[in-house]
């Protein structure tokens, strides 16, 4: 089963962050992928520039590079990537993360097996510094049913993690501009258009994150963006007036909170403590 490995990367990113998620997510894996796609989102850093020249030379044939020539975000950038991928399925991967070595493996046999979902995902693990030292796991419903209910108070699936077909995202109108929230609004919009899900019980993508991404969830345009999203769950009938209530209501205390506490939330609240994978 061919697929195509979906990447986008910005100005503002760590060079090395990006070497280290393109190696795992290419030369690394125990199932390496028929094409690789990377989407440079407007004018980056020679430094950048170098690493990116690197890969395209050393694997032409299957290391791709589509530039654009402003930086329209991550939205448009994916939506791009979508229609330039030349295999039905497509695997998402972010510019600083980093991927188990049989993630592609384990994500490409399921689909085999299971040819009815069109969009497979699985836990995530944050790590700060090092891979080794790993903060909080983001845990997601496994099943369809499950994932559906999830969706109407967080997103269902973690968008670094999955694999879905191309032709399930482009017949629910592709990645569209919602910023900070991209990959939701794309998933509800699938799951309206009865597209199956599934999330493998399995930390495959280790997240990196800092100490300021916390503070993040707390600013105006985090809270601007995520009011924004409620609204637009409730007037597509997503959720009911009450759900909208509880989701707006707990997003704004939580970004209200001094960001120490916030995080507390996120980690022990949200997030499930880190033991052996």
């Amino acid at each position: 089963m061919k697929f195509s490995v979906l990447m986008s990367c910005y100005k503002n990113d760590n060079p090395e962050f990006l070497r280290i998620a393109i190696e795992s997510s290419f030369i690394e894996q125990t199932l390496r992928p028929d094409e690789f796609l990377l989407i440079v989102d407007g004018p980056v850093s020679k430094e950048l520039e170098n690493i990116i020249a690197e890969f395209e030379n050393r694997y032409k044939y299957i290391f791709k590079v589509h530039k654009l020539k402003e930086n329209k975000g991550l939205g448009n950038a994916l939506r791009v990537g979508v229609l330039n991928c030349s295999n039905e399925y497509i695997i998402r991967m972010d510019s600083d993360d980093v991927s188990r070595k049989d993630r592609f493996e384990k994500l490409i046999s399921y689909a085999k097996r299971h040819p009815e979902c069109s969009v497979i995902g699985s836990y995530t693990a944050e790590f700060e510094i090092d891979v080794n030292y790993l903060t909080s796991v983001r845990v997601v419903k496994e099943h369809h049913n499950d994932i559906v209910q999830q969706s109407k108070s967080r997103s269902p699936v973690s968008h670094v993690s999955v694999l879905f077909k191309k032709k399930a995202v482009l017949g629910a109108g592709n990645y569209m501009d919602f910023p900070l929230y991209e990959d939701y609004y794309l998933w509800i919009r699938m799951l309206k258009e009865q597209y199956v899900f599934h999330n493998i019980p399995e930390i495959l993508v280790f997240v990196r994150t800092d100490k300021n991404r916390y503070k993040r969830k707390g600013n105006k345009t985090y809270i601007k963006s995520t009011l924004a999203f409620q609204r637009y769950l409730r007037e597509v009938g997503f959720i009911n007036g009450r759900e909208y209530f509880i989701n707006k209501n707990g997003r704004l205390l939580v970004a209200m909170i001094p960001p120490w506490i916030r995080k507390f939330v996120y980690v022990n609240l949200l997030r499930r403590k880190p033991t052996k994978i």
